[in-house]
């Protein structure tokens, strides 16, 4: 009987997105490769100076560069200077998303429409 040997092909440690690295390197170059969320994800991050301590490539992390504002869609956001972009974790952009979009959606279901009919439209 014979042995088969599996060998398990790793990507590289070093991985750039697929998107626009020159940006992506950018952002990473002004946060050092750590996670720029200071609590918008709901946690205060208060044993790391109150900044998320997670680093791109560093335990299997894969930092994302996104805007600051989470509630914006994909084509202004890819507009946005690298000023308004952040570097996020997996783990406090998906907690952070969450948070920006109820928030968004709390704030304008009291808004009041321009497009609604009033009592006195003729």
């Amino acid at each position: 009987m014979s042995t088969w040997k599996i060998n398990v092909v790793q990507p590289p440690v070093n991985t750039a997105p697929i998107g626009h690295p020159p940006t992506w390197e950018a952002v990473l170059t002004r946060c050092g490769g750590r996670c720029e969320c200071t609590g918008s994800c709901g946690r205060t991050h208060s044993r790391t100076e109150f900044r998320c301590d997670r680093t791109h490539d560093r335990g299997g992390v894969r930092i994302t560069v996104a805007p600051a504002h989470l509630v914006v869609t994909g084509a202004a956001a890819a507009r946005l200077p690298v000023a308004d972009l952040r570097a996020w974790c997996p783990d406090c952009y998906r907690m952070a998303r969450r948070r920006h979009i109820d928030a968004d959606a709390a704030r304008t279901r009291f808004e009041p429409t321009t497009d609604a009919p009033t009592l006195f439209d003729l």
